[in-house]
């Protein structure tokens, strides 16, 4: 009987162990699922500056609710007429934060300014909330709106044994 040599043994073999992806959900996935589904407008350009890999941990079904809510809003304002110079911009522009202390989504549109509350009611609060999170307003300066979902992290403490 043929012994295998030591170093080759069956439990010295160096064994690969499959990696666990992140938790949480992959945002830009998210967000184009939420395009494909509901499209912008033929006038409506939208941007996406949302890195691939970023992820949020959340209540999925609140944030996803929340953010198909504003990117609905987002395309309705931007096709709203204003009155100006030149040709109308129709555009709605999505851009992820993602820092040490919180990721930031911010969904800002090209229509007129100081018209949120009346685009997204109380209910797009309420949804942010549950995911422990919180939602600002702001006119842009070149006019339009952008709404920001806040996400703070939990911050993670270890105590000694």
């Amino acid at each position: 009987m043929r012994h295998a040599p030591a170093d080759h043994a069956p439990d010295s073999e160096p064994r690969i162990l499959p990696l666990v992806p992140p938790a949480g959900l992959r945002v830009r996935d998210l967000i184009e699922s939420i395009v494909a589904d509901r499209p912008a407008p033929a006038a409506v350009r939208l941007a996406l500056d949302v890195p691939a890999d970023t992820r949020v941990t959340a209540d999925a079904a609140a944030f996803r609710a929340a953010v198909e809510r504003l990117v609905a809003s987002a395309f309705v304002a931007a096709t709203a007429v204003t009155p100006g110079d030149g040709p109308p911009l129709h555009e709605v522009v999505v851009t992820a934060i993602d820092g040490p202390d919180a990721f930031e989504l911010e969904i800002a549109d090209s229509g007129p300014s100081g018209s949120f509350d009346a685009r997204c009611p109380a209910a797009v609060r309420e949804l942010v909330d549950r995911c422990g999170g919180t939602l600002g307003v702001a006119d842009c300066a070149e006019g339009g709106t952008a709404v920001t979902i806040r996400l703070p992290r939990r911050a993670v403490r270890r105590q000694a044994a």
